[in-house]
């Protein structure tokens, strides 16, 4: 549990276990390094996550973050993609996108957003993933592409605004 501030700057998140943030704190990925999460291993955010820079790895049998603060993303041309496992996202905060460039999200089981998903720069794109939404996508200026191997299943009670676009398919 972290209770003040954490670096991530490289190596694996092994499961089963949580590293949960505390409200109130923060983690940071700044580093261009790899980071792996294993079967079984949850990040569970209730401060704030701010990615900025590296690479993310599902690695094994459904790894997971979990989102209920929030999380800043302003990679320049990174992600999260396939080691040799799906993970999943279960985001009830807040996400948001800045920055001129494409942040990759891929290969996703079925992840939900019951929150918000903002996309103020850049394109998040989710690719081979299946998100589940019935929450709101506010589209400041960017891009929410659910593309190759996507499915997008909007619910009843959601909401897609803003002067961006939004791509599926």
């Amino acid at each position: 549990t972290i209770a003040g501030s954490f670096v991530w700057n490289s190596g694996s998140l092994v499961g089963p276990g949580t590293l949960k943030i505390n409200s109130g704190a923060t983690g940071l990925l700044t580093t261009a390094s790899y980071r792996y999460f294993n079967t079984g291993a949850v990040l569970n955010n209730h401060g704030t996550l701010t990615w900025d820079n590296g690479y993310i790895y599902w690695q094994g049998g459904t790894p997971s973050i979990v989102n209920s603060g929030t999380w800043n993303i302003n990679t320049a041309g990174y992600g999260i993609y396939y080691s040799s496992g799906y993970g999943k996202i279960e985001n009830s905060g807040t996400i948001t996108k800045t920055g001129a460039s494409i942040t990759y999200i891929q290969y996703l089981t079925t992840s939900t957003n019951t929150g918000t998903i903002n996309v103020d720069g850049g394109e998040l794109q989710f690719a081979y993933s299946a998100l589940t939404n019935t929450g709101n996508i506010d589209l400041g200026g960017g891009t929410f592409n659910s593309s190759t191997g996507s499915v997008f299943d909007y619910n009843t009670g959601s909401s897609i605004t803003g002067t961006g676009t939004f791509a599926n398919g």
